[in-house]
């Protein structure tokens, strides 16, 4: 025998040491072993979309337009009104206070016709003369003895004696138990509580 054969011989005792080897425990032999079976794959569950949750739309805010701007107020240049004199503003207002008791007295309104040509007087340093007159005749004719007499205190300065007495008795005639009447004429004109009563008894009697 050569070597070969011995070789081959030996191993063909191994091989069927081992077979036996593997019959007895109980191995398969390598011929019936069976493939690895591949692990089952895992059912994957479907995953259950959710709905996406709609976003709350809030309402849109309301976009005020921008305010224009105002233009500024640019001051114009007033011409300079040239200023008046006292003498041209005094004339001014006897003007309107006169004219307003022209009207007055035209109509019949003489009490707004004396108040009116009293403050035309008070306007003026020097009232005339024949305008105090009027204006003591007008309240004398309106009742209004009172006023008559704080005319004559006011701008009765320039009248004479005559002229104050006459327009006393008048008054007197108007209105005879006037105190303040009574009390001026003793005042201004010196006249006594008995003389009064004298001129009161001679006008009620004309007056009859």
């Amino acid at each position: 025998m050569n070597i070969t054969t011995i070789l081959v011989s030996l191993a063909a005792i191994l091989a069927g040491g081992a077979f036996l080897y593997l019959f007895i425990k109980g191995e398969p032999t390598p011929k019936e072993k069976k493939p690895a079976e591949k692990p089952a794959a895992k059912e994957v569950e479907p995953t259950t979309q959710t709905a996406p949750q709609a976003k709350k739309v809030e309402p849109a805010k309301r976009v005020e337009p921008p305010k224009q701007a105002q233009p500024s107020k640019v001051s114009a240049k007033t011409k300079a009104e040239p200023s008046l004199t006292e003498e041209e503003t005094i004339s001014m207002d006897k003007v309107d206070h006169f004219s307003e008791y022209s009207a007055y007295k035209q109509f019949g309104y003489y009490d707004k016709a004396a108040e009116s040509l009293s403050n035309h007087l008070a306007s003026m340093k020097l009232p005339p003369h024949d305008l105090v007159i009027e204006l003591c005749g007008m309240y004398i004719e309106c009742g209004d003895i009172d006023n008559m007499i704080n005319a004559l205190e006011k701008f009765g300065g320039n009248l004479s004696k005559k002229e104050l007495e006459a327009l006393v008795k008048t008054a007197f005639e108007t209105e005879p138990d006037n105190l303040n009447l009574c009390v001026f004429a003793e005042e201004k004109l010196g006249w006594s509580v008995e003389y009064i009563t004298r001129v009161v008894q001679v006008l009620s009697e004309h007056k009859r």
